[in-house]
């Protein structure tokens, strides 16, 4: 390949969208493309002067930094999907290829943040409409039961008036119930139909 050949095929490299590090064997960072750095959340001298341990402390109890270690130790190549808490408390979520090379480790590195936090909303949105559809058979039938099981107009004449103003309180309530529920199931249906749209 000639000199201009390499060139373009290095600037290549140092743009993809995807991450690509190299990492040696005592876990220094000898390689990072562009992307590699803006994932990091570090600067290119910060990575280069440091290992992975002194910039990330933790990460060796990590089921990451394991299977890096496996990885690097018996030549094999791994998929992983890794959630990363940053010290700064923010959590990506990375879709990483990791192989052994002469130096150490390769890893390509696809940010998939967004793609995890809305698979992880639908999950809650799922498990809120569970707890929803689960209550509702209470919510409603008890009221309803409440209605069906007072005496039809004719048996009103046998009752007091305190029994009677006792009846219709009860229906009031269960009225009431009803109508909470109602508004309750509602506004959740409008938060979802929102948080679906934005």
């Amino acid at each position: 390949m000639t000199e201009e050949g390499n060139a373009n095929l290095t600037s290549s490299i140092h743009n993809l969208k995807q991450g690509l590090q190299i990492i040696n064997t005592e876990w220094r960072y000898i390689y990072l493309n562009n992307a590699a750095v803006n994932q990091s959340k570090h600067t290119r001298d910060e990575l280069m002067s440091h290992t992975m341990l002194e910039l990330y402390p933790g990460i060796e109890n990590t089921s990451l930094f394991k299977t890096m270690k496996i990885c690097m130790e018996d030549k094999i190549f791994t998929n992983f999907l890794n959630k990363f808490e940053f010290p700064d408390g923010s959590i990506s979520w990375f879709e990483l290829r990791i192989q052994p090379v002469q130096e150490g480790l390769l890893i390509l590195s696809v940010d998939v943040t967004d793609h995890e936090e809305s698979d992880l909303e639908k999950k809650l949105f799922i498990d809120q409409l569970e707890v929803v559809l689960a209550t509702t058979p209470n919510k409603v039938k008890q009221p309803l039961s409440n209605y069906s099981s007072f005496p039809f107009l004719p048996a009103y004449a046998s009752l007091s008036r305190e029994d009677i103003q006792n009846v219709i309180n009860h229906l009031k309530e269960s009225a009431i119930t009803i109508e909470q529920f109602t508004k309750e199931l509602n506004q959740y249906i409008s938060m979802s139909l929102l948080r679906s749209t934005s």
